[in-house]
């Protein structure tokens, strides 16, 4: 980044933002104490929009997970993209719905699905800055646990053809997970929501054991052999006899422009947020893939400095779609003209910048 980007960025957005991204720049990239005046005003107009009133009204209890936009891990870390933190959701009734959910079932047994669950609405506590020692217990384990399988890895988890057993007809074929990465129902390699749930321990002191267990995870979805595995991983065999059922996992942390360039990839509409997603690990800082991406990213300057993105790695899909894979990536609410997808690519840069240490918001008061 060069010097002056921060201050030239910085006053040209303030000169064209629209609501949501006055609000966030307030929030993530002026460094300005939260008690100023334009600050404050800010925050309420993103509070009072109709499209926050919009996705707050989508949440719908027990709801957990889908490609609708009624579904929690989509109308929620929407909301929070739109700059709401656990603050301005704790009013909302069927948010706290999934808030006790959470607290009451984050170490209890169950299912696939329910440990499936639990990650999801980790994932979107941590994002919303939740403070709750279940729900920083709860990654702790699951880090530790994720870790034992790291230290290990080496990209053989599929099972030999005659090593899976009878399975319906309709499973036959498929590539099939080795039992050894699944254990009382919880799957022993990382989902996409389990690292989002992990930027909240990044910024904890952790002990020098967490840091590592944290560390090693991340470093093995950063690597050749982890990279290389099928996307969403594959099926998973569960019990024997005619208790035995099958599972598509999905979920997997892959990467676009690992291999190839980004705008090639069959999920190129994520690239975006799986940059900005890694870049709040410090381990991701010397890697490769990221050194890469900031590369590839500084290839859409504008003649004026500023970013201009393809439309494809912000898309917003109007009618549902996963929020993971990059499917509600728009902030501002009408975004025919390329100038608002400038200003949400120049915002999302100096973010990147921000999560990678490359940038640091000067404190103040207003």
């Amino acid at each position: 980044m060069r010097e002056d980007d921060d201050w030239k960025l910085k006053s040209w957005l303030m000169q064209n933002n629209g609501t949501i991204v006055d609000h966030l720049m307030f929030q993530n990239i002026h460094g300005l104490v939260m008690c100023g005046t334009p600050a404050i005003e800010a925050a309420m107009a993103v509070e009072s929009s109709e499209q926050v009133a919009r996705w707050k009204a989508r949440i719908k209890p027990g709801f957990f997970h889908h490609g609708a936009p009624e579904a929690f891990e989509n109308a929620a870390n929407k909301l929070i993209d739109l700059g709401l933190v656990i603050y301005d959701l704790e009013s909302e009734p069927a948010f706290c719905w999934f808030v006790d959910w959470f607290k009451a079932n984050a170490d209890t047994p169950g299912d696939m699905h329910h440990h499936f669950k639990k990650a999801i609405v980790a994932a979107v506590l941590a994002r919303a800055q939740a403070k709750s020692k279940v729900l920083i217990t709860y990654m702790k384990r699951r880090v530790a646990l994720l870790a034992r399988t790291a230290r290990q890895f080496d990209g053989k988890i599929y099972c030999r053809e005659n090593e899976v057993g009878r399975v319906p007809k309709a499973f036959e074929g498929k590539p099939f997970v080795r039992p050894e990465y699944w254990l009382d129902n919880e799957f022993l390699l990382p989902t996409i929501h389990d690292i989002y749930g992990f930027t909240r321990l990044e910024s904890l002191r952790l002990t020098r054991s967490e840091r590592a267990d944290l560390d090693a995870v991340i470093k093995m979805i950063e690597s050749d052999a982890y990279q290389s595995l099928r996307n969403g991983y594959g099926y998973m065999a569960v019990g024997s006899g005619s208790a035995r059922k099958c599972y598509s996992m999905g979920w997997s942390v892959h990467l676009p422009g690992w291999r190839t360039p980004p705008e090639e990839e069959e999920c190129r509409e994520c690239y975006i947020q799986r940059v900005e997603l890694m870049a709040h690990f410090r381990v991701s800082r010397k890697c490769e893939w990221m050194q890469r991406s900031l590369r590839q990213l500084e290839t859409y300057r504008t003649a004026e400095g500023t970013f201009l993105f393809p439309r494809y790695f912000l898309t917003e899909k109007r009618n549902g779609g996963y929020w993971v894979t990059g499917s509600l990536m728009g902030l501002e609410e009408d975004r025919r003209s390329s100038k608002v997808i400038e200003v949400e690519s120049t915002y999302r840069m100096l973010n990147i910048w921000r999560l990678l240490g490359l940038y640091k918001p000067r404190t103040c008061a207003l």
